[in-house]
Order: C-alpha cells, then sequence, then structure tokens
C-alpha cells in the first residue's frame, strides 16, 4: 500500500524509514509520494546509497591494495581512510552522475573525478571547486589520462590489477562485465585435449593469437586490454608507479599483444576512444538498468 510504497523508497533511496510528517503527507494526499521520491533523491544521503549499491557489484572497497597506506607515509589510524577513500573513488563519480541527474555517458566521458582531502594530499589531483563544503567533490587528475571518468581512476584500476602475464585482460573482461554486463570469462568455450596438450607444450601467447579456442574470448579480450597500457606498471607495489598514469606506455599494449586496439571489433586509437565507445553501445544503459533492478530487487537478474 502507500505507506509500505512510501517505507520502501525511502529506505532503498536514503537508507532510513520515512519521518512521521512524510506518512502523514502520503496519508493525506497518495500523490505525495512521487513528491517524496524526487526530494529523497535530492537528499545528501542517496549518493550515499548508490556508493553502496554499486559496491555490492563492482567490489572496489576491498582492505587490501597493491600500494597500502604506509607506502605514502600515513599513520596507521589512517589505514580505514586510506583504503575507504580509494575503494569509493569510482563509486562516487557514479553517485554524482546520478544525484545530479546527468546523462549515464559522463561515467565513462568526464573529464574529472571525485576526490576527498585524502586522495588530494597522495594523488596528482586538483581540485575543480575550491569552495566545496562537501567531503566529496569534483578534481582533476594532471598526469595526462584521458577524459574517460571511470576508465581513467586509480580507484578502478588498483582494484582490478593485472599481472605480466595476463597484460590487462582481467581488466577489459571486467570492463565488460561491470559496464556491458557480458561476462566474457563466463563463455561456453570448450577445448579438444590435443588443444589442451598443444598449448601445454608449446607457446601459451601464440595460442591466445591462433587457436580458435581461444580466440573465443581472446579476440574481444586483447585489443581492448591493449588500451589500457597507460595503467601498465614496470614494477609492482610501487607508489611511483601506480599514482600517476604513463601516457608514454599506451603503445606498448600493440607490441605486447600483438593485436591492434579495438572495442568488439571496432578499431580505437586508445583509452581515449574507449569511452566514447562504451557511451555509444547500446548495452551500456541496459546494463545500468540491470545493476540497479538487481540491487533494489535484492536478487540476481535472469531473462525470466
Amino acid at each position: 500500500d502507500d505507506i509500505q510504497l512510501l517505507r520502501r523508497l525511502s529506505l532503498d533511496l536514503r537508507g532510513t524509514v520515512p519521518t512521521v510528517p512524510e506518512v502523514l503527507r502520503v496519508e493525506t494526499n497518495p500523490q505525495e509520494l512521487n513528491v517524496l521520491r524526487d526530494e529523497f533523491m535530492e537528499d545528501a544521503r542517496f549518493k550515499d546509497r548508490m556508493v553502496s549499491f554499486f559496491s555490492e557489484q563492482w567490489h572496489t572497497t576491498i582492505d587490501v591494495f597493491d600500494v597500502v597506506y604506509f607506502d605514502y607515509h600515513l599513520d596507521p589510524e589512517e589505514e580505514y581512510t586510506f583504503e575507504r577513500s580509494v575503494g569509493e573513488e569510482p563509486l562516487r563519480l557514479i553517485a554524482h552522475v546520478a544525484a545530479l541527474d546527468l546523462p549515464w555517458s559522463e561515467t565513462v566521458l568526464a573529464d574529472y573525478t571525485l576526490a576527498n582531502q585524502m586522495l588530494m594530499d597522495i594523488w596528482p589531483l586538483e581540485a575543480q571547486n575550491e569552495t566545496s563544503e562537501t567531503s566529496w567533490f569534483q578534481a582533476k587528475y594532471t598526469d595526462g589520462r584521458p577524459p574517460v571518468g571511470l576508465l581513467a581512476t586509480n580507484g578502478l584500476w588498483w582494484r582490478y590489477t593485472t599481472d605480466d602475464s595476463n597484460m590487462n585482460r582481467s581488466r577489459a573482461a571486467a570492463i565488460s562485465r561491470l559496464m556491458l554486463c557480458e561476462d566474457i570469462l563466463a563463455r561456453p568455450v570448450s577445448f579438444s585435449t590435443l588443444e589442451l596438450e598443444d598449448i601445454g607444450t608449446g607457446d601459451a601467447s601464440s595460442a591466445t593469437l591462433t587457436n580458435p579456442s581461444c580466440l573465443a574470448c581472446h579476440s574481444t579480450l586483447d585489443p581492448m586490454a591493449s588500451t589500457l597500457f597507460g595503467f601498465w606498471w614496470l614494477s609492482l607495489y610501487s607508489t611511483i608507479e601506480e599514482t600517476s598514469y604513463h601516457p608514454e606506455r599506451e603503445a606498448l599494449g600493440e607490441e605486447y599483444l600483438q593485436t591492434e586496439s579495438a572495442y568488439f571489433g571496432e578499431p580505437v586509437d586508445g583509452l581515449a576512444d574507449l569511452g566514447p565507445m562504451i557511451a555509444n553501445d547500446p548495452r551500456f544503459y541496459s546494463c545500468a538498468v540491470e545493476t540497479m533492478a538487481k540491487a533494489f530487487w535484492r536478487r540476481p537478474i535472469t531473462a525470466e
């Protein structure tokens, strides 16, 4: 009924039950439900709810990153703030877009990120609004990374890291899963016994370029992974390497992976083109709906 719906709206959008005056408003006039819904989305707590919802599915708020608090000479008491700040950076950008009712494409086209004072102190950032009274505010990276919103955040790529053999493929898979709801790693790929023997005794990297079963995933993953080498480190666990973007390394992707940069078969010119390609992909928007439906309904989403 109306009061139950009011309670559900308030819990979902603000994380708290409605007040007595709000209940009385709906009891007097059920049309107030729509007014209150809009008011809830203008409440400061709405951003925190968006952070919570996406954190459940994006899993960026973890307690261990490759670089840890003492690498920045922070005090032990600042450890939680450090970890939470890093993990929330991409989620805060999502919440900012949602709360201001900006186009969803802004999440992959923005020339800014969201930062708090902790991140301002340790990362190459400059605030866009010096008079901001909020704990999270718009800021710009100053290290030459392209304006591609979430795709240019340290917080996302510190969570979805890579290694010398994976070469950003796991990061490309994360983009597909989180932003398009297409889990490449869940594709039903079958290998014959002979194929497995060939891969086991030969060069695995060449198999990803020639073996039909390998290509089922790698033909999509590798061209996208090659766009992410600005975030490639020469030495893992290094604040110098992981703090900043490295534009001079962008060309390493095509060299290391032996494939031209592309987005699902469409050629791109590095990371700068990846954001617009995602923004023009219908799956990007349907995935946002699916992600929010899963968050509100509290259950997995299936075709049925």
